[in-house]
C-alpha cells in the first residue's frame, strides 16, 4: 500500500484519492472518557460501532443524527 503525506490536509487540500472511511478500535475503558472498549467503522454518512464486551452492535445515519443518540 502506498503511503500517503498528511502535508496537503495541513494545507486544507484534499487528495482525490483520499479515503473516505476508516476502521477504528477505543481499547481504553478507564480514565477521563469512561468509554467502553469497542470497535468500527467510520466515514461521512455511517458510524457502524460494536461494543466488544456486549457483543452490541450500533449503527448510526450521521446526516439525521450527528450526535449518535439513535441507533438505526
Amino acid at each position: 500500500m502506498k503511503e500517503l503525506s498528511l502535508v496537503p490536509l495541513l494545507k486544507n487540500r484534499t487528495p482525490k484519492n483520499w479515503r473516505n472511511s476508516i476502521y477504528y478500535h477505543y481499547y481504553r475503558f478507564t480514565g477521563v472518557h469512561n468509554v467502553r472498549r469497542h470497535y468500527g467503522v467510520h466515514n461521512r454518512q455511517y458510524k457502524l460501532i460494536n461494543c466488544c464486551k456486549l457483543d452490541v452492535w450500533e449503527l448510526y445515519g450521521l446526516e439525521k443524527d450527528p450526535n449518535e443518540l439513535n441507533s438505526v
